[in-house]
């Protein structure tokens, strides 16, 4: 944990020597995943999530172990494509 109290974890492909200060992590596979695909502007991100969890739990599945995003890159400054 950082010194103002926050940890921040991002992940990618990486095959290299470990690094100074940085702790290197491996997330299991899941053999079942609620997913979905958030498009529009980022400050619509939290709609989309509050409809992944309410189909989820509608389905009656509970949410458990890491929560995974996958970013696409956007072709505009505003990423809203």
């Amino acid at each position: 944990m950082g010194e103002d109290g926050v940890t921040v974890t991002y992940g990618f492909a990486y095959d290299g020597e470990p690094l100074p200060g940085i702790e290197i992590v491996g997330l299991p596979a899941e053999p079942l995943a609620a997913c979905a695909v958030h498009l529009g502007p980022m400050e619509g991100i939290s709609r989309s999530w509050m409809a992944l969890m309410t189909e989820a739990t509608e389905r009656g599945l509970t949410p458990s172990g890491a929560g995974r995003e996958l970013y696409v890159r956007a072709e505009r400054e505003d990423q809203a494509d």
